[in-house]
């Protein structure tokens, strides 16, 4: 009986509510705005193959009902290296591409280069975080946040307060 009940429930859920991907790892989190549940934001966070949050969809939003979509892509060793501004696709919570996705985010925001990226020190740590937007990355001096020094002392044990 409980197979039976679990089968109409899944029959009679909207298509945009079932699984966005057969072949992607996602989340799926609805927070009801309202008692009676008409009124509701869907969020869907994809991860790849590592378990990284690769892909984030929310719906319901604007009057509109049309989704956003971010993109975050890593380097070679697993750090979130580029995040892509939102982007506004159709309605519903489908997976799309990351190619759709960045498509999406450059006609939405009205420039190619609607991402931010981040650059790291060798021991990892985020060295500087270049802003998006073309006239960010066109610039002499482009704007930069998070810019850690980086000490260069013959020797690591002569640390004083102050001095690099």
């Amino acid at each position: 009986m409980k197979h039976v009940v679990l089968a109409l429930f899944l029959l009679g859920l909207p298509p945009s509510l079932l699984a966005q991907s057969s072949r992607q790892n996602y989340v799926l989190t609805q927070t009801l705005l309202n008692a009676s549940g008409s009124n509701k934001v869907t969020e869907v966070q994809y991860h790849d193959g590592l378990g990284r949050p690769e892909i984030h969809v929310t719906t319901g939003l604007g009057v509109s009902g049309n989704s956003a979509y971010t993109l975050t892509e890593y380097d070679e060793l697993g750090r979130g290296h580029i995040h892509w501004l939102p982007g506004i696709g159709g309605k519903g919570v489908w997976w799309k591409t990351t190619e759709k996705i960045k498509g999406l985010s450059r006609r939405s925001n009205g420039d190619e280069n609607c991402y931010s990226e981040a650059t790291y020190d060798p021991l990892g740590r985020e060295r500087s975080v270049l802003g998006p937007g073309e006239a960010w990355k066109s610039a002499a001096n482009p704007g930069r946040r998070n810019v850690w020094p980086t000490c260069r002392r013959a020797s690591p044990t002569l640390w004083s307060s102050g001095t690099c």
